[in-house]
This record gives structure tokens, sequence and C-alpha cells, in this order.
């Protein structure tokens, strides 16, 4: 029963997959000599930024798919770009590490997700939503489906878990399921609307315990059982 009821969290442990997949991919050396031929294929990250003559680096270095923004040697914003020249995804670093505002976007042009990342707290911990290298996703996380409507709003608190309302949408904008956490652990109502916009369940929860359910099928009718 408990499984039928949140089929939805595992979508959202492929949405974390989803993240994987679509992370920038980070290489490190202490140096390299900004020409196009190096990255031509793949941007890469060095924690230092030096030209040929071995000065560090400030100001845009433009490649074939990227830029990267520089200060003083250090990497201070990566952006990717598609073939048909739309960005494909805005990274912002701090010593290397990814941090603060992320952003990818669809080759249409149209942002697919943004979110902020917490580089000062990289300790990874068992439970946690983390990304690269084990920085926190802190404050707000939203996705977008391609045709601009949000798919996926979300809250993480300062320790990287999941606070307060979480809400799923369909692609005509209908609230599909609305979910509560209290520091990553469901707590209080959950709701689940079909796309006609009518409830289909109600689920009470409390410190991640199962205590109620009701369903109801399409037309508003409550059901006896719940599927």
């Amino acid at each position: 029963m408990r499984n039928s009821v949140f089929y939805v969290i595992s979508n959202f442990k492929q949405m974390l997959f989803f993240l994987f997949v679509f992370q920038i991919q980070v290489s490190f050396s202490q140096t390299f000599e900004p020409s196009e031929t190096t990255y031509k294929n793949r941007l890469g990250l060095a924690q230092e930024v030096k030209g040929k003559n071995g000065e560090l680096l400030t100001g845009v270095i433009h490649f074939s798919n990227g830029e990267l923004t520089c200060r003083e040697g250090k990497i201070v914003q990566q952006i990717e770009f598609y073939r048909n020249g739309n960005k494909s995804s805005v990274a912002n670093l701090k010593d290397g590490k990814q941090h603060g505002l992320q952003e990818f976007y669809y080759k249409n042009g149209q942002l697919q997700m943004q979110f902020t990342l917490n580089a000062d707290r990289p300790i990874y911990k068992k439970g946690k939503k983390t990304w690269n290298e084990g920085q926190f996703i802190e404050g707000n996380l939203v996705c977008y489906y391609q045709n601009g409507t949000i798919q996926l709003e979300e809250f993480s608190n300062e320790n990287g878990n999941l606070q307060g309302i979480q809400k799923y949408f369909y692609p005509n904008a209908q609230l599909r399921n609305q979910f509560q956490y209290e520091d990553g652990t469901l707590n209080g109502e959950q709701k689940q609307y079909y796309e006609n916009g009518k409830i289909k369940r109600e689920v009470f929860f409390e410190n991640g315990k199962l205590i109620r359910q009701r369903c109801w099928d399409e037309k508003g009718i409550e059901m006896l059982f719940c599927k």
C-alpha cells in the first residue's frame, strides 16, 4: 500500500539521477594554456588559469563550446553552449567547486532547471541531497518543462534536507503532487491530483510514518480501498 502511495518518490529519485546526468564534468589540473584546441570537445576546469607566459588570467576566455570567466587565475563562472548557439548551462564557482546559482537550459533556450549549491559544506552525509563533490543543494530548486511551465518546486534547508512543501506539476500547469517535509522526513498531509484537477489521494504522515489515507477515482467518487 505504501509503495503504491508514493510512486512519485521513486520518480524523485529518477530526478536526482537526472541531475547527476546533467552535472558539469570537471577535470582538474594545475595549469592550462587557454587554447581552443585543448578544450575543443569538452571544457575542463583548472585550479589556476594561467596564460602562456605564466600570468594569472583575469577576464573571459572563449572556447568553441563555451567560455570561462576568471579573476586573478580563478574560475568564477563557466558557461557552455549548444551547437545552435544557445546556452546549455551556467555554473558559478568558488575555489574550483560549483557554488551559488546553477542553471541548465533546453536547446530552444528555455530554462530547464535552476538551484543553488553551497561549496562551503563539502562533507557528504548519507541521506542528504548532494551534487558534485558533495556540495549541498540549499534553498529553492525549480525544474521546468520545455514549454516553460514549472515541473517541480522544492526547498532544501541549510543541512541539505528537504524542508516545507514540495510540488510537482503536470505539463498543463495543474498541480500533480504536494508533499510536506520536515528536515528531510515526510510529515503532515500529502496530496495527489489527477490531471483534470480532481483530488486523487490524501495521505497523512507523522515523522515519516504513514498514519491514514483516502483515495478517489477521476470522477471524484471516494474508493473503499487505495490502489
